[in-house]
């Protein structure tokens, strides 16, 4: 892992204002990922230990903007919390939750608002992972991944309206992997790709071909068994070309970006944060 740091707006979770209390607003997005305050940069949602769920503006820099705003409460609840993409919204990113009961619920987005959520689906606790990889399949709908107990992965294919074709088999033999990361372009060919963390550390890029399968996987990564939590992002730093950027926080609870992937290496990372191992969840 390259160790460069760059001068950034360092933000932490312990800065936020906790009077700032937005109700569950969601806004417009860009490409699939989490633009929240429609500023055309992409965010950061995090879950605090109280279940609150933050919104964390990026300024299109590689940091953020002030301040970071509540937009809900209870998300203690869910065990799992997902960035959709443009799931069922045409112009808005959703979210999809799973709950304790394995129960899964669609938040559709409009207008920077949640709508009223909907049930799409249960027994989603046999899965020990789900990411929203966006269009994997090359339909133009949003589509969801998954792994099961015994290392299957999954591919569901969504229908746009808030439903689900289908299930596809996409892989075995999942579980060596501690981590799975969606939501991305990270080799710029213009198809959705997955990241993902080996019980080594290894991160490893898994290309897909624009039709629901996958290119060679390569590795770009290792080491990266010192982070807690690993999201994929847009192009939170603009100043970097391609589509998809990582962050990651460490053991210390500092917020990294890695602001390039190309198809064999990461570009030098960046501090972004600190403080963040109070969050529970990262989207």
């Amino acid at each position: 892992m390259a160790l460069a740091t760059a001068t950034a707006l360092l933000f932490g979770p312990t800065a936020v204002p906790a009077h700032a209390d937005l109700g569950g607003g969601r806004a417009f997005n860009n490409w699939d990922y989490i633009d929240i305050n429609t500023g055309y940069f992409e965010d950061v949602m995090a879950r605090d230990g109280a279940g609150d769920l933050w919104v964390y503006p990026g300024d299109g820099k590689g940091g953020w903007k002030k301040p970071p705003f509540k937009m809900g409460e209870g998300w203690n609840a869910m065990t799992a919390i997902i960035g959709a993409g443009k799931f069922q919204s045409e112009f808005s990113d959703d979210v999809l939750a799973r709950d304790k009961n394995g129960d899964l619920w669609l938040y559709p987005a409009a207008g920077g608002r949640f709508k009223p959520r909907t049930q799409v689906g249960t027994g989603w606790n046999a899965m020990t992972a789900i990411m929203g990889p966006g269009d994997f399949d090359g339909d133009y709908c949003a589509d969801v991944i998954a792994r099961d107990a015994e290392g299957r992965l999954w591919l569901y294919p969504g229908d746009h309206q808030g439903g689900w074709h289908p299930r596809v088999q996409i892989g075995q033999g999942w579980n060596v992997m501690t981590a799975l990361i969606g939501r991305g372009d990270f080799n710029e060919d213009g198809k959705r790709d997955v990241m993902a963390r080996d019980t080594s550390g290894r991160l490893w890029l898994y290309p897909g071909d624009g039709k629901g399968g996958w290119l060679p996987r390569s590795q770009v990564g290792e080491g990266w068994n010192v982070m807690t939590a690993i999201i994929s992002t847009g192009r939170f730093d603009g100043n970097y070309p391609g589509y998809s950027q990582i962050i990651a926080r460490d053991a210390n609870g500092d917020l990294w970006l890695y602001p390039g992937v190309g198809s064999r290496h990461l570009e030098p990372r960046k501090k972004i944060g600190e403080g963040w191992n109070v969050m529970t969840a990262l989207v």
